[in-house]
């Protein structure tokens, strides 16, 4: 992770609380607590860094030093179902070709349907998340954009060097947080970070402001985004729980404008995610199903 131009898939083995939230990604290394509170996190590499002994045996398929993280049998299985060709590093068009960036966008994107948290809930709160393979092409390549967007918000900004299509539609929206949700008063110290589980009508009067002190406020922030819970913490409280006795810069203060937008747009695209399985024939017919497929 330190290399650079990587990302994560952060999740657990397990998840002892009601809501199988514990689905992340990261660009950096983390903690052993960050996708979920009540057992110890994995972090899952897209990429693989291999060393200059190891690149000649590994084929990496262009990307000097990198070798995607993914099993034979994943790619071959992708490939049987959708019809594309694997082509290893990197992006493909998902018209002809596909690549370990395009099927790390369609797991992050299958694990943020709502459905899919509730259908295998029992499976999810015992063991890790198994993804089932899409029925076609155009489901993987629906998924997989939304998943993309998912990807880009959650980081604030993406990874690698693609700044085009899905990722700068975010990315614009990011630009613009500072002006949906704008911070008001003059006083940036942090003494209060509302009540976790209270809703906004109980914390702010109806006015939707999150305040952080007697004057000072971010404004407009949606309840459901509040409320929205990640990995078993919910998010906006957390953040300012973290940081009460400090005083916000310029940066913390934009950091938490985004980070509002990030969990609105989520909500959003979650909803979005189950209305494409949906039109693609829902659960399980969508995906390739059969006793060595559905939920493999």
């Amino acid at each position: 992770m330190l290399a650079g131009r990587n990302a994560g898939l952060l999740t657990g083995r397990s998840n002892k609380s009601t809501d199988m939230n514990h689905f992340f990604v990261t660009s950096l290394p983390v903690e052993t607590k960050c996708a979920e509170r009540t057992t110890q996190s994995a972090l899952f590499p897209l990429y693989r860094i291999l060393d200059a002994d190891d690149l000649e045996s590994h084929g990496t398929s262009g990307g000097a030093g990198l070798s995607p993280n993914l099993d034979a049998s994943i790619t071959e299985a992708f490939v049987s179902s959708t019809g594309l060709r694997w082509t290893g590093v990197g992006r493909g068009d998902v018209a002809k070709t596909f690549a370990a960036e395009d099927v790390f966008y369609y797991i992050y994107g299958v694990l943020h349907s709502p459905v899919y948290r509730q259908r295998y809930r029992e499976f999810l709160s015992r063991d890790f998340a198994r993804v089932p393979v899409p029925g076609s092409a155009a489901l993987f390549r629906e998924l997989g954009a939304l998943g993309e967007q998912l990807v880009t918000l959650h980081l604030l900004g993406g990874f690698g060097e693609d700044r085009f299509g899905h990722q700068a539609e975010m990315l614009a929206l990011l630009d613009r947080a500072a002006e949906d949700y704008p911070f008001v008063g003059d006083d940036r110290s942090v003494t209060k970070a509302g009540e976790k589980g209270k809703t906004l009508d109980a914390l702010c009067d109806g006015t939707g402001r999150v305040t952080i002190n007697k004057i000072s406020y971010f404004d407009r922030v949606p309840e459901a985004v509040w409320d929205f819970h990640i990995g078993g913490y919910q998010v906006c409280h957390k953040w300012l729980k973290d940081r009460k006795g400090r005083t916000l810069s310029d940066d913390d203060i934009a950091h938490y404008q985004k980070i509002v937008v990030a969990l609105n747009e989520t909500i959003r695209i979650m909803a979005e995610i189950d209305t494409v399985i949906d039109q693609h024939g829902g659960w399980p017919a969508a995906f390739q199903t059969g006793a060595d497929r559905d939920d493999a």
